[in-house]
């Protein structure tokens, strides 16, 4: 197995524990299901691209470029949400 491969396979171990939790906390905190989402999404994502490049289905240097650029896009808009949701003061005027 090459370096590249030992690297994918971590990150689709982290991804699908993540998807596990997610799951976990959609069933055991139904209030908390919105927060869920975002993650779960990610976590999917990922799930599903390292899946395709680990089994030689995703193959075209071009596809896998886009899509893990797109994996790094996800992850632009989850932070600007997260900034978004905490950090702007709310219900305050100046």
């Amino acid at each position: 197995m090459e370096t590249v491969d030992v690297m994918r396979s971590i990150n689709l171990v982290l991804r699908l524990a993540t998807v596990v939790l997610c799951v976990m906390a959609w069933r055991e905190r139904p209030r908390a299901r919105l927060w869920v989402i975002a993650p779960l999404s990610y976590a999917l994502n990922g799930v599903v691209f390292y899946v395709l490049v680990l089994s030689r289905t995703l193959t075209n240097p071009e596809a896998i470029s886009t899509w893990s650029s797109s994996l790094g896009l996800h992850v632009g808009f989850l932070i600007l949400g997260g900034v978004w949701l905490f950090l702007w003061p709310r219900g305050q005027r100046k």
